[in-house]
């Protein structure tokens, strides 16, 4: 699988094509939402108080629906152009 997306590329200004660069737009965005989850994470066990607690569990809640959300994305795309390109090439798959 090639890297469609540089880190160079990511610093400027990133235009996608295609359904195969979308995917992999996304798999770099889920990626940095998880390392974002556990670095909230690591500062929630950081915190003492309850409200601190509070605030750092509402917001890891929140990004794990954003995650669901790319992840049900990705897997739709992924499954529209695996399909398609399986369909091109005559795949043969089993149930």
């Amino acid at each position: 699988m090639c890297k469609v997306i540089t880190p160079e590329a990511t610093e400027g200004h990133v235009h996608v094509h295609g359904a195969l660069e979308e995917a992999e737009l996304l798999r770099e965005t889920i990626s940095e939402e998880l390392d974002s989850i556990t670095s909230l994470v690591a500062r929630w066990h950081a915190v003492e108080s309850v409200e601190g607690k509070n605030t750092f569990f509402q917001a890891i809640k929140a990004k794990r629906t954003v995650l669901k959300r790319l992840w049900e994305a990705l897997t739709e795309m992924e499954g529209s152009f695996l399909l398609e390109g399986c369909e091109e090439a005559h795949c043969h798959h089993h149930h």
